[in-house]
C-alpha cells in the first residue's frame, strides 16, 4: 500500500500548481452530479464526500447554508474538455485512459483527480480498484477534489484532507477547517 500512496501523492502533487494558478472556488450553493458511469457504492462515498463539507459549513459559517448540492446522476457522455464550463457540474468517472485525459495530464501530471472548472475528475484507474481501500481512497479523493473545486489549496504542515500526503485522514481535520475559515465568513 505504501507503492500506492507514494504514487498517489506524486500524481495529485503535479495538480497543484495548475489548480492554485486556476483560481477555483464557487459560489454557495453550487449544484453537482454525478456521471451515471458511477456505481451505487462509488456514488455513495461521493455523496459522503458532499456531505462532510456542507457539515463543517452548517457548524462554522456565520450564514449556515449548503456549499453544495446533490443533483443526482448525470446522463451525460464520456468526459470532453469542452463540456467543461458548460454551467452544469457533473463529477466524472475516468475508468480508463482516453486522449481526452492523457492530454491534461500532460498539461499537469498524472492525477487522482481533477477538481476545478465547472466540473470535477476522479480518476480511479490510478487508484488501486482491486484494493481492499479502494471505496475508503475514492472517498478521501472525493473529498480533496470537492475542496479544489470549492476554491482552496493544498497545505503541507498539517494532516488532512487537503494534504496531498496524507491518506490517513478520510475526515476533514481542524488544519481543513482553519483554511476553511479562511476562505469563509466562520463564527
Amino acid at each position: 500500500m505504501d507503492r500506492l500512496r507514494q504514487a498517489l501523492l506524486r500524481r495529485l502533487a503535479a495538480t497543484a500548481a495548475a489548480l492554485l494558478a486556476a483560481g477555483c472556488g464557487r459560489d454557495a450553493p453550487h449544484t453537482v452530479y454525478v456521471q451515471s458511469d458511477w456505481s451505487p457504492e462509488e456514488e455513495g462515498k461521493i455523496v459522503e464526500a458532499i456531505d462532510d463539507w456542507n457539515a463543517l459549513a452548517e457548524r462554522r459559517l456565520a450564514d449556515p447554508r449548503p456549499l453544495l448540492v446533490y443533483g443526482g446522476r448525470a446522463s451525460v457522455p464520456e468526459f470532453a474538455r469542452e463540456a467543461m464550463d458548460d454551467g452544469r457540474s457533473v463529477i466524472y468517472r475516468i475508468g480508463r485512459p482516453t486522449p481526452e485525459i492523457d492530454a491534461l495530464e500532460r498539461e499537469t501530471g498524472p492525477f487522482g483527480g481533477y477538481g476545478c472548472y465547472g466540473d470535477m475528475l476522479l480518476v480511479p484507474y490510478h487508484l488501486c480498484q482491486d484494493c481492499d481501500d479502494y471505496l475508503r481512497y475514492l472517498r478521501i479523493t472525493a473529498t480533496h477534489e470537492l475542496g479544489h473545486f470549492l476554491g482552496f489549496p493544498h497545505y503541507q504542515n498539517r494532516p488532512g484532507i487537503m494534504n496531498p500526503g496524507d491518506w490517513d485522514s478520510d475526515r476533514l481535520t481542524a488544519a481543513d477547517e482553519d483554511m476553511f475559515c479562511q476562505f469563509y465568513d466562520c463564527r
